[in-house]
């Protein structure tokens, strides 16, 4: 994974001593170096892709980048989409998750570690910050295993979907 390549990129988000790089700017190095590595160009398409992740906020998914593609009026084919996707994945660039039935992404550069409140029933996935469970996750030592990234995961049913299934189970009920 790539994704260790932040550190030689940017260290405290500057280049050899030169003015801070924003986190697109990082992002474009580290799949530039990726790229180049394997002999692969940086094409229109994969700057587009990489622009867009880094405009959208939040979890979303592959239709939500071709959609803001269209928007732009940029031509890239589901197959280039798809394919980058993956590379960006690899690349430590973004992260992939299944939600349910749904694939999402979010993110890694200038996100920092959280929690994922994931609705079962809706599919519905909200940030989490708990600065008391993120201390006790960052001082619980991990034997033979160095952690530089994590995410956890929260499955329940969120108050939407509670009330819902109380509304539907109070009807069956009077049947």
């Amino acid at each position: 994974m790539f994704a260790k390549m932040q550190s030689s990129v940017a260290v405290d988000g500057k280049m050899d001593n030169e003015k801070p790089i924003s986190d697109l700017e990082m992002a474009q190095d580290i799949m530039r170096e990726y790229l180049h590595a394997r002999d692969l160009r940086v094409t229109p398409e994969r700057r587009a892709i990489v622009e867009i992740v880094f405009e959208l906020q939040g979890h979303f998914t592959t239709e939500d980048v071709r959609a803001s593609l269209v928007r732009k009026r940029f031509r890239v084919s589901l197959a280039t989409l798809y394919n980058n996707m993956d590379m960006l994945t690899e690349t430590g660039i973004i992260t992939r998750y299944m939600f349910g039935s749904t694939m999402r992404y979010e993110r890694r550069i200038g996100v920092p570690p959280h929690f994922h409140r994931v609705c079962s029933v809706c599919e519905k996935v909200e940030d989490l910050e708990n600065e008391r469970l993120m201390r006790l996750v960052e001082k619980t030592p991990i034997k033979g295993f160095k952690p530089d990234y994590y995410q956890f995961f929260i499955y329940g049913i969120c108050n939407r979907c509670a009330a819902a299934l109380r509304r539907k189970n109070k009807k069956a009920i009077k049947k």
